[in-house]
Protein backbone atom coordinates (compact mmCIF):
# COMPACT_ATOMS: atom_id res chain seq x y z
CA UNK A 1 0.00 0.00 0.00
CA UNK A 2 1.26 3.31 -1.05
CA UNK A 3 1.69 5.69 2.30
CA UNK A 4 5.02 7.34 1.25
CA UNK A 5 4.11 10.54 -1.54
CA UNK A 6 6.82 13.11 -3.19
CA UNK A 7 5.29 15.72 -5.84
CA UNK A 8 7.99 17.08 -7.81
CA UNK A 9 7.75 20.56 -9.33
CA UNK A 10 9.45 22.02 -11.84
CA UNK A 11 9.45 25.92 -11.47
CA UNK A 12 11.26 28.86 -13.56
CA UNK A 13 11.27 31.71 -11.81
CA UNK A 14 10.05 33.89 -15.11
CA UNK A 15 6.76 31.95 -14.71
CA UNK A 16 4.16 33.80 -12.12
CA UNK A 17 4.55 32.85 -9.27
CA UNK A 18 0.65 33.26 -7.71
CA UNK A 19 0.16 30.11 -9.89
CA UNK A 20 2.81 28.05 -8.07
CA UNK A 21 1.25 28.87 -5.22
CA UNK A 22 -2.03 27.74 -6.40
CA UNK A 23 -0.97 24.76 -7.16
CA UNK A 24 0.84 24.05 -3.65
CA UNK A 25 -2.70 25.20 -1.82
CA UNK A 26 -4.12 22.63 -4.38
CA UNK A 27 -2.35 20.05 -3.63
CA UNK A 28 -2.51 20.86 0.18
CA UNK A 29 -6.19 20.98 -0.07
CA UNK A 30 -6.85 17.46 -1.86
CA UNK A 31 -3.83 15.74 -0.80
CA UNK A 32 -3.69 16.40 2.49
CA UNK A 33 -0.67 17.44 4.71
CA UNK A 34 1.32 14.28 4.80
CA UNK A 35 2.64 14.49 1.41
CA UNK A 36 6.05 16.00 0.57
CA UNK A 37 6.22 18.86 -1.63
CA UNK A 38 9.37 19.28 -3.67
CA UNK A 39 10.20 22.34 -5.71
CA UNK A 40 13.23 22.25 -8.11
CA UNK A 41 14.39 25.50 -9.97
CA UNK A 42 17.14 26.60 -11.95
CA UNK A 43 20.91 27.40 -10.57
CA UNK A 44 20.77 31.00 -8.97
CA UNK A 45 17.02 31.03 -8.45
CA UNK A 46 16.35 32.72 -5.33
CA UNK A 47 14.53 31.23 -2.36
CA UNK A 48 10.73 31.05 -2.66
CA UNK A 49 8.55 32.48 -0.53
CA UNK A 50 5.35 29.84 -0.55
CA UNK A 51 1.92 29.29 1.32
CA UNK A 52 2.73 25.88 3.09
CA UNK A 53 5.73 23.95 3.54
CA UNK A 54 7.90 22.55 1.01
CA UNK A 55 11.64 21.50 0.20
CA UNK A 56 13.41 23.27 -2.58
CA UNK A 57 16.26 22.62 -4.33
CA UNK A 58 18.24 23.61 -7.31
CA UNK A 59 19.75 22.29 -10.03
CA UNK A 60 23.06 23.51 -12.29
CA UNK A 61 22.31 25.44 -15.03
CA UNK A 62 18.93 25.09 -16.33
CA UNK A 63 16.43 22.16 -17.63
CA UNK A 64 13.29 20.57 -16.68
CA UNK A 65 14.39 17.33 -17.46
CA UNK A 66 17.01 18.20 -14.43
CA UNK A 67 14.61 18.98 -12.19
CA UNK A 68 12.58 16.07 -12.68
CA UNK A 69 15.67 14.02 -12.43
CA UNK A 70 16.33 15.75 -8.85
CA UNK A 71 13.03 14.96 -7.96
CA UNK A 72 13.67 11.39 -9.21
CA UNK A 73 17.03 11.04 -6.97
CA UNK A 74 15.51 12.68 -4.24
CA UNK A 75 12.42 9.91 -4.00
CA UNK A 76 14.33 7.07 -4.79
CA UNK A 77 17.55 7.83 -2.18
CA UNK A 78 14.82 8.84 0.64
CA UNK A 79 12.54 5.67 -0.35
CA UNK A 80 8.99 7.29 -1.63
CA UNK A 81 6.30 4.60 -2.66
CA UNK A 82 5.49 7.11 -5.16
CA UNK A 83 6.00 10.07 -7.12
CA UNK A 84 3.88 12.48 -8.35
CA UNK A 85 5.17 15.27 -11.49
CA UNK A 86 2.97 18.25 -11.46
CA UNK A 87 3.71 21.46 -13.30
CA UNK A 88 3.94 24.84 -11.62
CA UNK A 89 0.84 25.90 -12.39
CA UNK A 90 -2.02 23.24 -11.80
CA UNK A 91 -5.33 22.70 -9.75
CA UNK A 92 -6.68 19.27 -8.76
CA UNK A 93 -9.73 18.61 -9.16
CA UNK A 94 -10.78 14.88 -8.36
CA UNK A 95 -10.65 14.36 -4.46
CA UNK A 96 -9.08 10.83 -4.99
CA UNK A 97 -6.41 12.23 -6.87
CA UNK A 98 -3.98 9.81 -5.39
CA UNK A 99 -5.19 6.53 -6.66
CA UNK A 100 -2.77 7.02 -9.10
CA UNK A 101 0.08 5.83 -7.06
CA UNK A 102 -1.76 2.18 -7.31
CA UNK A 103 -0.17 1.77 -10.52
CA UNK A 104 3.43 1.17 -11.46
CA UNK A 105 2.89 4.57 -13.70
CA UNK A 106 -0.22 6.11 -13.30
CA UNK A 107 -1.98 9.00 -15.51
CA UNK A 108 -5.01 11.28 -14.65
CA UNK A 109 -7.04 12.90 -17.05
CA UNK A 110 -5.88 16.09 -17.88
CA UNK A 111 -8.40 19.42 -17.92
CA UNK A 112 -8.04 22.70 -19.51
CA UNK A 113 -7.80 26.05 -17.16
CA UNK A 114 -7.44 29.15 -18.88
CA UNK A 115 -6.38 32.09 -16.48
CA UNK A 116 -8.12 35.96 -17.36
CA UNK A 117 -6.70 37.71 -20.09
CA UNK A 118 -8.34 40.75 -20.07
CA UNK A 119 -7.99 44.57 -19.01
CA UNK A 120 -5.92 44.49 -15.61
CA UNK A 121 -5.22 41.20 -15.51
CA UNK A 122 -2.52 41.44 -13.35
CA UNK A 123 -4.81 42.49 -10.69
CA UNK A 124 -7.72 40.59 -11.90
CA UNK A 125 -6.21 37.58 -11.85
CA UNK A 126 -6.71 37.65 -8.04
CA UNK A 127 -10.37 37.91 -7.93
CA UNK A 128 -11.11 35.95 -11.03
CA UNK A 129 -9.91 32.27 -10.41
CA UNK A 130 -9.06 30.18 -13.76
CA UNK A 131 -11.50 29.25 -15.72
CA UNK A 132 -11.71 25.28 -16.16
CA UNK A 133 -13.10 24.02 -19.14
CA UNK A 134 -13.78 19.94 -18.36
CA UNK A 135 -15.02 19.58 -21.72
CA UNK A 136 -10.92 19.90 -23.61
CA UNK A 137 -8.92 17.53 -22.00
CA UNK A 138 -6.35 14.87 -22.79
CA UNK A 139 -5.84 11.38 -21.35
CA UNK A 140 -2.32 11.32 -22.34
CA UNK A 141 -0.19 12.04 -25.46
CA UNK A 142 2.16 10.35 -27.97
CA UNK A 143 4.79 10.78 -30.18
CA UNK A 144 4.95 9.38 -33.45
CA UNK A 145 7.83 7.79 -34.24
CA UNK A 146 8.83 9.03 -37.65
CA UNK A 147 7.74 13.20 -37.67
CA UNK A 148 7.55 13.37 -33.67
CA UNK A 149 4.24 15.25 -34.37
CA UNK A 150 2.66 15.22 -30.86
CA UNK A 151 -1.30 13.38 -30.35
CA UNK A 152 -3.31 13.82 -27.70
CA UNK A 153 -5.98 10.56 -26.45
CA UNK A 154 -9.20 11.56 -25.90
CA UNK A 155 -10.78 8.07 -25.02
CA UNK A 156 -9.50 5.15 -25.05
CA UNK A 157 -10.84 1.22 -24.44
CA UNK A 158 -7.53 -0.18 -22.83
CA UNK A 159 -7.46 2.52 -20.44
CA UNK A 160 -3.59 1.78 -21.14
CA UNK A 161 -0.39 3.63 -23.25
CA UNK A 162 3.76 3.57 -23.30
CA UNK A 163 4.42 7.39 -23.23
CA UNK A 164 3.45 10.76 -22.30
CA UNK A 165 4.45 14.48 -22.21
CA UNK A 166 2.19 15.35 -20.20
CA UNK A 167 2.50 17.67 -16.61
CA UNK A 168 0.87 15.30 -14.07
CA UNK A 169 1.75 11.27 -13.80
CA UNK A 170 2.63 9.41 -10.96
CA UNK A 171 6.12 7.02 -10.84
CA UNK A 172 5.89 3.55 -8.45
CA UNK A 173 9.37 3.18 -6.42
CA UNK A 174 9.93 0.05 -8.50
CA UNK A 175 9.92 2.36 -11.89
CA UNK A 176 12.02 4.96 -10.27
CA UNK A 177 14.67 2.49 -9.06
CA UNK A 178 14.55 0.55 -12.54
CA UNK A 179 15.15 3.83 -14.47
CA UNK A 180 18.28 4.85 -12.29
CA UNK A 181 19.95 1.93 -11.97
CA UNK A 182 19.51 1.19 -15.93
CA UNK A 183 21.06 4.70 -16.91
CA UNK A 184 21.71 6.51 -13.39
CA UNK A 185 18.63 9.12 -13.50
CA UNK A 186 14.95 9.06 -14.83
CA UNK A 187 15.45 10.76 -17.99
CA UNK A 188 17.94 11.43 -20.21
CA UNK A 189 16.44 14.19 -22.54
CA UNK A 190 17.28 17.42 -19.83
CA UNK A 191 15.72 19.88 -21.42
CA UNK A 192 12.31 20.79 -22.36
CA UNK A 193 10.18 18.73 -25.42
CA UNK A 194 11.22 15.18 -24.62
CA UNK A 195 12.32 14.67 -20.81
CA UNK A 196 8.62 12.78 -20.53
CA UNK A 197 8.15 11.44 -23.33
CA UNK A 198 12.18 9.79 -22.88
CA UNK A 199 11.00 9.04 -19.56
CA UNK A 200 8.08 6.82 -20.50
CA UNK A 201 9.29 5.39 -23.38
CA UNK A 202 12.24 4.59 -21.07
CA UNK A 203 10.24 2.56 -18.91
CA UNK A 204 8.41 0.90 -21.27
CA UNK A 205 11.54 -0.22 -23.30
CA UNK A 206 12.18 -1.53 -19.52
CA UNK A 207 8.65 -3.65 -19.52
CA UNK A 208 6.16 -0.98 -17.83
CA UNK A 209 3.28 0.63 -19.15
CA UNK A 210 0.79 3.53 -18.40
CA UNK A 211 -2.33 3.05 -16.42
CA UNK A 212 -5.04 5.95 -17.68
CA UNK A 213 -7.32 7.00 -15.13
CA UNK A 214 -9.94 8.76 -17.11
CA UNK A 215 -12.40 10.04 -13.86
CA UNK A 216 -9.38 11.31 -12.01
CA UNK A 217 -8.90 14.89 -13.26
CA UNK A 218 -6.53 17.42 -12.94
CA UNK A 219 -6.37 20.85 -14.48
CA UNK A 220 -3.68 22.43 -16.39
CA UNK A 221 -3.49 25.95 -16.41
CA UNK A 222 -2.77 27.48 -19.77
CA UNK A 223 -1.12 31.10 -19.32
CA UNK A 224 -2.83 32.83 -22.98
CA UNK A 225 0.42 34.18 -24.76
CA UNK A 226 3.26 33.47 -21.93
CA UNK A 227 5.04 36.27 -21.74
CA UNK A 228 7.59 33.85 -19.27
CA UNK A 229 7.78 30.90 -22.12
CA UNK A 230 9.04 33.22 -24.80
CA UNK A 231 11.46 35.54 -22.43
CA UNK A 232 13.29 31.99 -21.99
CA UNK A 233 14.51 31.82 -25.70
CA UNK A 234 16.56 35.10 -24.74
CA UNK A 235 19.22 34.28 -22.65
CA UNK A 236 22.31 33.70 -24.46
CA UNK A 237 24.56 33.63 -21.24
CA UNK A 238 25.33 29.66 -21.26
CA UNK A 239 27.20 27.89 -17.69
CA UNK A 240 26.81 24.54 -17.01
CA UNK A 241 25.68 23.12 -19.93
CA UNK A 242 27.22 20.27 -22.25
CA UNK A 243 27.01 22.84 -25.47
CA UNK A 244 28.94 25.84 -23.83
CA UNK A 245 31.18 27.08 -26.16
CA UNK A 246 29.81 24.27 -28.44
CA UNK A 247 26.72 26.20 -29.68
CA UNK A 248 25.90 29.78 -29.76
CA UNK A 249 22.35 31.91 -29.36
CA UNK A 250 19.78 31.22 -27.40
CA UNK A 251 20.75 28.47 -24.16
CA UNK A 252 16.94 27.29 -24.17
CA UNK A 253 16.64 26.47 -27.85
CA UNK A 254 20.27 24.99 -27.83
CA UNK A 255 18.34 22.73 -24.93
CA UNK A 256 16.08 21.42 -26.65
CA UNK A 257 18.00 20.68 -29.61
CA UNK A 258 20.91 18.94 -27.57
CA UNK A 259 17.72 17.06 -25.85
CA UNK A 260 16.22 16.01 -29.11
CA UNK A 261 19.78 14.26 -30.32
CA UNK A 262 20.36 12.65 -27.15
CA UNK A 263 16.73 11.59 -26.95
CA UNK A 264 17.28 10.20 -30.86
CA UNK A 265 20.98 8.70 -30.46
CA UNK A 266 19.46 6.68 -27.26
CA UNK A 267 16.28 5.26 -29.22
CA UNK A 268 16.77 5.53 -32.54
CA UNK A 269 20.22 4.04 -32.91
CA UNK A 270 20.36 0.64 -32.22
CA UNK A 271 24.23 -0.03 -30.51
CA UNK A 272 23.33 -3.24 -28.66
CA UNK A 273 25.05 -5.34 -31.61
CA UNK A 274 28.31 -3.34 -30.78
CA UNK A 275 28.02 -3.40 -27.09
CA UNK A 276 31.01 -6.39 -24.95
CA UNK A 277 28.46 -8.63 -23.41
CA UNK A 278 28.02 -8.09 -19.90
CA UNK A 279 28.34 -11.02 -18.33
CA UNK A 280 24.85 -12.08 -17.34
CA UNK A 281 23.42 -9.01 -19.38
CA UNK A 282 22.88 -7.62 -15.45
CA UNK A 283 22.72 -4.39 -13.62
CA UNK A 284 24.58 -3.16 -12.63
CA UNK A 285 28.07 -3.51 -14.47
CA UNK A 286 31.13 -2.95 -13.04
CA UNK A 287 32.39 0.17 -12.63
CA UNK A 288 28.43 1.85 -12.52
CA UNK A 289 28.33 2.97 -8.76
CA UNK A 290 26.70 5.32 -6.74
CA UNK A 291 28.51 6.45 -3.40
CA UNK A 292 26.86 8.58 -0.87
CA UNK A 293 25.75 12.09 -1.86
CA UNK A 294 25.50 15.60 0.09
CA UNK A 295 24.48 18.92 -0.71
CA UNK A 296 21.83 21.72 0.35
CA UNK A 297 18.12 20.62 0.69
CA UNK A 298 16.18 21.57 3.58
CA UNK A 299 12.67 22.12 4.63
CA UNK A 300 10.90 25.38 3.06
CA UNK A 301 7.99 27.41 5.78
CA UNK A 302 7.20 29.70 3.66
CA UNK A 303 10.19 31.39 2.69
CA UNK A 304 12.77 29.24 4.52
CA UNK A 305 14.55 27.34 2.32
CA UNK A 306 17.45 26.91 -0.25
CA UNK A 307 16.60 26.69 -3.64
CA UNK A 308 13.77 24.43 -14.04
CA UNK A 309 11.37 25.56 -15.67
CA UNK A 310 7.73 24.63 -16.90
CA UNK A 311 6.62 21.72 -19.35
CA UNK A 312 3.89 23.88 -20.91
CA UNK A 313 1.22 21.20 -21.89
CA UNK A 314 -0.67 22.60 -24.73
CA UNK A 315 1.16 22.91 -27.23
CA UNK A 316 23.41 3.10 -9.90
CA UNK A 317 24.69 0.99 -9.31
CA UNK A 318 23.76 -0.99 -6.76
CA UNK A 319 21.48 -3.64 -6.45
CA UNK A 320 17.69 -1.95 -5.42
CA UNK A 321 16.38 -1.90 -1.96
CA UNK A 322 13.77 -4.74 -3.45
CA UNK A 323 14.13 -7.14 -6.05
CA UNK A 324 12.77 -5.88 -9.89
CA UNK A 325 10.40 -7.59 -11.73
CA UNK A 326 11.66 -7.45 -15.03
CA UNK A 327 9.46 -8.75 -17.94
CA UNK A 328 10.81 -11.82 -20.27
CA UNK A 329 7.37 -11.91 -22.62
CA UNK A 330 7.42 -9.68 -25.63
CA UNK A 331 7.06 -7.40 -26.62
CA UNK A 332 5.77 -5.71 -22.94
CA UNK A 333 4.20 -6.84 -19.92
CA UNK A 334 0.92 -6.05 -19.17
CA UNK A 335 0.12 -7.77 -15.73
CA UNK A 336 0.68 -6.47 -12.32
CA UNK A 337 0.34 -2.93 -13.20
CA UNK A 338 -2.15 -1.45 -11.30
CA UNK A 339 -1.36 -2.95 -8.11
CA UNK A 340 -0.41 -0.78 -5.18
CA UNK A 341 3.42 -0.91 -4.46
CA UNK A 342 4.38 -3.86 -1.98
CA UNK A 343 7.30 -2.05 -0.87
CA UNK A 344 7.48 -1.06 2.52
CA UNK A 345 7.11 2.57 3.48
CA UNK A 346 9.69 5.02 4.75
CA UNK A 347 9.51 8.32 5.28
CA UNK A 348 12.23 10.43 4.22
CA UNK A 349 14.19 11.78 7.34
CA UNK A 350 15.09 15.59 6.69
CA UNK A 351 16.16 17.82 8.93
CA UNK A 352 16.54 21.63 8.71
CA UNK A 353 19.84 22.49 7.33
CA UNK A 354 20.65 18.44 6.73
CA UNK A 355 22.52 17.96 3.50
CA UNK A 356 20.65 15.34 1.57
CA UNK A 357 21.05 15.62 -2.46
CA UNK A 358 22.81 17.37 -5.38
CA UNK A 359 22.34 16.74 -8.67
CA UNK A 360 24.75 18.85 -10.78
CA UNK A 361 26.96 17.63 -13.69
CA UNK A 362 30.03 17.56 -11.70
CA UNK A 363 28.73 15.10 -9.23
CA UNK A 364 27.50 13.55 -11.33
CA UNK A 365 31.03 12.80 -12.83
CA UNK A 366 33.06 12.84 -9.96
CA UNK A 367 30.97 11.83 -6.75
CA UNK A 368 27.48 9.91 -7.77
CA UNK A 369 28.19 8.01 -10.75
CA UNK A 370 31.35 6.64 -11.88
CA UNK A 371 30.42 5.35 -15.31
CA UNK A 372 32.25 2.73 -17.41
CA UNK A 373 32.46 2.89 -21.23
CA UNK A 374 33.56 -0.65 -20.91
CA UNK A 375 37.04 -0.24 -22.97
CA UNK A 376 35.35 1.54 -26.00
CA UNK A 377 37.12 4.63 -26.80
CA UNK A 378 34.00 7.70 -26.77
CA UNK A 379 31.76 7.88 -29.71
CA UNK A 380 32.79 4.57 -30.99
CA UNK A 381 30.03 2.83 -31.50
CA UNK A 382 28.21 5.59 -32.90
CA UNK A 383 30.06 5.67 -35.59
CA UNK A 384 27.04 4.66 -37.87
CA UNK A 385 23.89 6.28 -37.06
CA UNK A 386 20.62 3.95 -37.82
CA UNK A 387 19.40 6.04 -41.09
CA UNK A 388 16.01 6.25 -39.33
CA UNK A 389 18.02 9.32 -37.41
CA UNK A 390 18.34 11.28 -40.82
CA UNK A 391 14.84 11.10 -41.31
CA UNK A 392 13.83 12.76 -38.04
CA UNK A 393 13.38 16.45 -37.36
CA UNK A 394 16.61 17.04 -35.48
CA UNK A 395 19.97 18.59 -36.28
CA UNK A 396 21.97 16.42 -37.44
CA UNK A 397 25.59 18.34 -37.31
CA UNK A 398 24.15 19.35 -33.33
CA UNK A 399 23.82 15.38 -32.85
CA UNK A 400 27.23 14.74 -33.85
CA UNK A 401 28.28 17.22 -31.37
CA UNK A 402 26.37 14.95 -29.22
CA UNK A 403 28.65 12.14 -29.71
CA UNK A 404 31.52 14.05 -29.18
CA UNK A 405 31.31 16.22 -26.14
CA UNK A 406 28.64 14.83 -24.09
CA UNK A 407 30.44 12.07 -23.00
CA UNK A 408 27.91 11.68 -20.02
CA UNK A 409 24.76 11.58 -22.26
CA UNK A 410 26.55 8.93 -24.45
CA UNK A 411 28.12 6.76 -21.49
CA UNK A 412 24.42 6.32 -20.17
CA UNK A 413 22.76 5.56 -23.89
CA UNK A 414 25.11 2.75 -23.70
CA UNK A 415 24.43 1.75 -20.31
CA UNK A 416 20.48 1.63 -21.00
CA UNK A 417 20.65 0.19 -24.10
CA UNK A 418 22.84 -2.48 -23.02
CA UNK A 419 19.87 -3.52 -20.23
CA UNK A 420 16.78 -2.41 -22.08
CA UNK A 421 14.61 -5.64 -22.48
CA UNK A 422 12.80 -3.97 -25.93
CA UNK A 423 13.89 -1.77 -28.66
CA UNK A 424 11.87 1.20 -29.94
CA UNK A 425 9.58 -0.66 -32.13
CA UNK A 426 8.49 -2.73 -29.55
CA UNK A 427 7.28 0.18 -28.02
CA UNK A 428 5.32 1.71 -30.85
CA UNK A 429 3.91 -1.45 -31.40
CA UNK A 430 2.32 -1.83 -28.19
CA UNK A 431 0.96 1.36 -28.37
CA UNK A 432 -0.83 0.59 -31.51
CA UNK A 433 -2.57 -2.46 -29.68
CA UNK A 434 -3.63 0.04 -26.82
CA UNK A 435 -5.04 2.88 -29.60
CA UNK A 436 -7.20 0.30 -30.97
CA UNK A 437 -10.56 1.93 -30.81
CA UNK A 438 -8.98 4.70 -29.25
CA UNK A 439 -10.02 8.62 -30.25
CA UNK A 440 -6.82 10.87 -31.00
CA UNK A 441 -5.41 13.84 -32.74
CA UNK A 442 -2.69 15.23 -33.63
CA UNK A 443 -1.06 18.60 -33.29
CA UNK A 444 -0.74 20.47 -36.61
Amino acid sequence: MVSSILVGIPYHVSDDKYYLDTTLLSIREKLGKDVDILIVTDENSPILSVPTKVYQTRVQGHGVGKARNAAGLYAYYNKYDCLIFMDSHMIIISDDYLKICNSKIGHPKIVLAEIYDGPMKDILKYIIPPMIDRNRYTLSSFLDRDTWRWAYIYSTMTNKTVMTTEPSYALSREVIEALIQAQGKLTLAEYWGKESFDLTISAARLGYTIDIYPTIEIAHIYKVGSPSWSSRFTETRCVHEPYCGILTGSVYHNGIKWGDCVFALKHYSDITDFLPTLEGRGFPPKGFIVPTIGSGLHPSFGGQSSGSENHSHLALGYPPQRGLSLPSSSPLKEGGDTGCSSLSPIKPSIELGRSVISVTKRNFDKEIFKLSTWGYPSGEVFRTLNSQLYKLPVDINVCEKVKIYDSDAMARIRQFNSVAKYTLDDVYKKLSEFLRGASYGFIS
